[in-house]
């Protein structure tokens, strides 16, 4: 295709390459406008997402020909020169005919390239979630206009706010936190929205909700605004104030019903509230008007929400039917995603993983209702099912928005069967998931629900939560109160001794056996008393004696796990240098 355009370039009088680049702005203009449907979270856009990378992977082959002509022909005049100064009869690489033709074919295809804005390709990239090739393409459009983007240059320029703006919102989606710092910067005054971006990025959910207070305070009729809290409302967990707020917003504004019933079935499937599903299921079907954002965030929970309706009335045909829609409409996108970059294709793959799982779990009901149907963790086929859930995790990405769906599902199924154990233990995940991207607000609301769901060892989890947020002495008495709960034949007089008093014990004491519990049993324990070990050694609450007597029981209850001996190790070391430095400071000094 690019090189049956290059002929066409090239055949074509002025007019036909002008319909030329009209009709690829046709379709870029149609990306690019706010009310298109070719979203990548749309699910009746796929196609015109696959138009769209075309004409995108076609300028990118007709870019690269004109850069390779361009070295060629400058290979062809410097090989020429070389040759005349010898002179020899030696001929050019190419002819004179061909250098001729070349020059013509790359002058058409450059004003056809040169044609197209690069804010409409910045912009239509971006409203397909190409975000990488739209930050190509704005940079290169702002510096046209504005300059160098390094402040300390010598030709810096002047930057419109907008166009910051603009630059924040794609390094948003690129979750590039360096580069909103540096973004802003540039920007003359900071707006509103452009707090929010920061915000969110930082995991400052309360900060963003409050902002969001702001602006709806000037903006009190927006649905932006009002679809913005409550997307701020689904990430801090808080589901129950979320429908509360969509029922507020279904009376109050009813035209858009449709746009608040479709972020209602977000918090509705994760709650388990089926009744609730069922009406703003309805209210989904109504033909009110649609945010856009709205839209495609929430498309993909409408459609989970729609097969577990289906699974509960037991109708096997449309459950089949719509997870087999579903799947094609995503393949639609992926094809186009998959063009560009794997980063890009990614989040469709982890929608036919839930979608996989969906399916995993309908084919284990068979012909029951899983809200009629209880499992128990010694059913073989449910045990076997939970442990290939669990590997298939472990091969995601770890973030937020990858995991998240895949562990609401699984808190439902457990949820349903009343394990109480499994669904703290899918909330102690989403916690660290949280912690480690420092979005400590909604891990510690995770932290909440596992410890109402009965989750065990909720203190290593709240314990790191605590350190993460620099409140080590808190964090260190959460682990001291959970080793002193421990049985004492279990955690060792000395260990006990170490925890609770400052008082010197042998460095080498005799090894504790506990025979009512084997070593693989320890784990947990030898985890948290590890963990405590390292935390009195770092903030140096505790003697040397006391460090190593704990250290050396981590080693008893797990004599083959090899963190014990490294962390053990690495403390000796640090003792031994600080011993040598002293020695050596005394010899200096003298008698």
């Amino acid at each position: 295709m690019p090189l049956d355009l290059v002929q066409a370039s090239l055949m074509l009088v002025e007019e036909g390459r002008h319909s030329i680049t009209q009709e690829i702005l046709s379709v870029l203009d149609a990306a690019a406008s706010e009310n298109s449907g070719a979203s990548v979270h749309g699910f009746s856009g796929g196609q015109s997402e696959v138009c769209i990378q075309s004409v995108f992977t076609l300028l990118d082959n007709l870019g690269q020909w004109v850069d390779d002509v361009e070295q060629e022909l400058a290979l062809s005049l410097s090989q020429s020169s070389v040759s005349k100064q010898q002179k020899s009869k030696d001929q050019s690489p190419v002819s004179l005919t061909d250098q001729d033709q070349l020059i013509v074919q790359c002058k058409y295809v450059s004003e056809l390239l040169s044609a197209i804005p690069k804010v409409t390709l910045a912009r239509a990239s971006f409203r397909c979630q190409a975000y990488a090739r739209s930050l190509m393409y704005f940079e290169s459009h702002v510096r046209e206009k504005s300059g160098s983007f390094n402040p300390a240059a010598e030709r810096s320029g002047i930057f419109e706010d907008e166009d910051v703006s603009h630059l924040m919102e794609i390094y948003s989606c690129l979750d590039e936190p360096d580069g909103l710092s540096g973004l802003s910067c540039l920007s003359k005054s900071l707006r509103l929205q452009d707090q929010l971006l920061m915000n969110k990025k930082a995991g400052n959910w309360a900060d963003v909700l409050t902002s969001c207070e702001q602006a709806l305070q000037m903006e009190p009729t927006s649905v932006q605004r009002h679809s913005d809290v409550l997307n701020c409302l689904l990430n801090m967990c808080h589901l129950q104030a979320m429908v509360t707020h969509v029922d507020g917003l279904v009376s109050r504004i009813p035209q858009y019903k449709k746009a608040w019933c479709m972020q209602g079935v977000q918090a509705a499937w994760r709650l388990g509230r089926w009744d609730l599903m069922d009406e703003y299921l309805s209210g989904a079907e109504d033909d009110s008007l649609v945010c856009s954002n709205s839209e495609s965030n929430a498309s993909f929970d409408l459609n989970v929400a729609k097969i577990l309706q289906a699974m509960m009335k037991r109708d096997h045909f449309s459950v089949d039917e719509k997870i087999a829609l579903t799947k094609m409409s995503l393949i639609a996108s992926l094809a186009a995603a998959g063009m560009d970059s794997y980063t890009r294709a990614y989040p469709f793959v982890v929608k036919l993983h839930f979608l996989r799982e969906l399916e995993d779990f309908h084919t284990l009901l068979g012909d029951d209702s899983f809200l009629e149907k209880s499992f128990h963790l010694d059913d073989p086929a449910f045990s076997k099912l939970v442990d290939n859930w669990e590997n298939r995790l472990r091969i995601t990405q770890s973030s937020i928005w990858a995991r998240e769906p895949l562990l609401a599902f699984r808190r439902l199924i457990f949820g349903a069967s009343g394990l109480g154990a499994q669904v703290g233990n899918c909330w102690l995940q989403y916690s660290k998931l949280c912690r480690l991207a420092g979005h400590y607000e909604t891990a510690n609301r995770a932290i909440l629900e596992a410890q109402a769901s009965g989750a065990p060892n909720i203190h290593m989890e709240k314990a790191k939560l605590l350190w993460s947020t620099r409140r080590s002495d808190g964090a260190i008495a959460v682990l001291q109160q959970s080793l002193l709960n421990m049985p004492v034949e279990v955690l060792g007089a000395a260990a006990i001794s170490s925890i609770t008093s400052l008082s010197l014990v042998p460095l080498n004491p005799p090894p504790i056996v506990c025979e009512s519990q084997a070593p693989n049993e320890n784990i947990d324990i030898a985890k948290t008393l590890l963990l405590y070990s390292r935390w009195t050694h770092y903030t140096g609450q505790k003697q040397k004696e006391d460090v190593i007597s704990l250290y050396t029981r981590v080693k008893e209850l797990q004599p083959k796990w090899e963190k014990g001996y490294f962390y053990m190790a690495k403390y000796c070391d640090e003792v031994l240098v600080d011993a040598r430095k002293r020695q050596e400071e005394n010899v200096e000094l003298g008698p």
